[in-house]
C-alpha cells in the first residue's frame, strides 16, 4: 500500500492486493473517494463484506473503475481471484 501527504490535509492511497486479501481499511474520522479495479476477474473487489461485481465489457479483461466513497471503518478486499487495485485520496 503507497500512501503520500499533500499540503491540503489529504493523503493519496494506492493497494493493490489479491486473494482476498485486505487492501485498505478508512480510518476514524476520515473519509475515501477513488477507484476500485481489477484485472483479470468478474469482480471488483469486496467493499465491507460484500463483493462488487462489474458488468460484462464488450472486450475481455476491459471494465471500467468502479468509484467509490467510503468513509471511516469501511473496508476493502481484493477479489479471491485476479488482482485487485484501489486508487484514490484520503481526506480528513
Amino acid at each position: 500500500m503507497g500512501f503520500s501527504s499533500s499540503n491540503q490535509g489529504s493523503t493519496s492511497v494506492t493497494c493493490v492486493g489479491s486473494g482476498n486479501q485486505l487492501m485498505y481499511t478508512v480510518p476514524a474520522q476520515k473519509s475515501f473517494e477513488g477507484y476500485l479495479w481489477n484485472t483479470s476477474s468478474n469482480a471488483y473487489g469486496v467493499i465491507n463484506g460484500q463483493c462488487m461485481y462489474m458488468p460484462y465489457a464488450s472486450s475481455y479483461y476491459v471494465h471500467d473503475k468502479l468509484h467509490v466513497c467510503l468513509t471511516a471503518g469501511d473496508t476493502v478486499r481484493a477479489d479471491p481471484s485476479g488482482t485487485t487495485m484501489l486508487q484514490g485520496v484520503e481526506r480528513a
